[in-house]
């Protein structure tokens, strides 16, 4: 069974293709897209979410924070706290290290804060909502890792 084309007809055809180059914003996006591809090597997987209690804690008073934990499975680990009532985010890199924090939540410009020698972090009056954190290294900005979205 036959489609009604010959070959001459399909040469003729991808001769055309050919000479009739991609369009650049189409080869662009095309381009990005192969980013994809690495994206799971980028992200910090999310180990561990707990939000404290007062009555798992047995003491009086509300102890309003969660705890996420970050890693790689390379073994570099992220620990984060985000205290409700002071809405101050805080972390620390493990193993220690300097870095550049970029703290992303949709409804909100980012904001940025680089951590110390001992790889500590700190943000305040954080909003509430999605949020995610994006680790630079110094010396290759262009190395980020990012996490997952988590909700604060």
């Amino acid at each position: 069974m036959t489609d009604g084309s010959s070959d001459g007809d399909l040469g003729e055809e991808l001769r055309w293709l050919l000479r009739d180059p991609m369009p650049h914003s189409l080869q662009s996006v095309s381009l990005e897209l192969f980013t994809w591809l690495g994206i799971d090597d980028e992200l910090i997987d999310l180990e561990h979410s707990a939000a404290a209690s007062p009555e798992a804690a047995g003491v009086r008073g509300a102890d309003d924070t969660t705890t996420f934990t970050f890693a790689r499975p390379s073994g570099d680990v992220l620990e984060v706290e985000f205290d409700h009532e002071s809405r101050s985010l805080s972390g620390q890199l493990i193993p220690p290290r300097a870095a550049t924090v970029v703290l992303q939540n949709p409804a909100v410009p980012d904001r940025v804060a680089e951590s110390n020698s001992r790889g500590v972090f700190t943000f305040d009056d954080v909003a509430t909502g999605p949020t995610r954190l994006v680790l630079r290294d110094p010396i290759d900005p262009s190395s980020a890792r990012r996490t997952r979205w988590v909700v604060v």
